[in-house]
């Protein structure tokens, strides 16, 4: 493991976990090595390493253009908390998604179903397609509890 002094940044040395730029690494790193040292134990367990991206991971520049500006519906979207998405799983669930039940997937699956009908429907529709979505399915879902 690699400290860049003049950065605080810390590198693996090896190529399928980097944390910065194996490129910003200067002549002032130090070597940390595997003797129990206290920041290597804090480093990896607070997560700091992540896998490289491959080249074909890297999104280009044309793919982040197409992202639309962070308005207020994205950050709504966004910044759902775990705890409001388990009403909405719970109903996808019964629609028949398959979503684990860790808050987490839960939060995921909801933000990326409303994300995509923001992104498809645009900021003035996308809620009218996500409220007519819901109610359908919870009528749906009330005339199967009928029969």
């Amino acid at each position: 493991m690699l400290l860049n002094k003049a950065t605080g940044q810390l590198y693996w040395d090896s190529e399928s976990c980097v944390f910065g730029s194996a490129s910003d690494a200067n002549d002032e790193a130090d070597i940390l090595n595997d003797d129990g040292n206290e920041d290597d134990f804090i480093a990896v367990a607070l997560g700091f390493f992540r896998p490289q991206p491959s080249a074909s991971e890297t999104p280009s520049a044309d793919a982040m253009d197409a992202l639309p500006p962070l308005d207020d519906d994205l950050r709504d979207i966004l910044g759902r908390p775990n705890f409001a998405c388990i009403r909405l799983a719970n109903l996808f669930r019964k629609e028949g998604a398959v979503i684990a039940s860790k808050a987490e997937d839960e939060q995921a699956h909801v933000i990326h179903w409303m994300l995509g009908l923001r992104l498809k429907h645009g900021r003035e529709n996308w809620r009218e397609h996500a409220d007519r979505a819901i109610d359908a399915a919870i009528a749906a879902q009330r005339k199967e509890g009928e029969s």
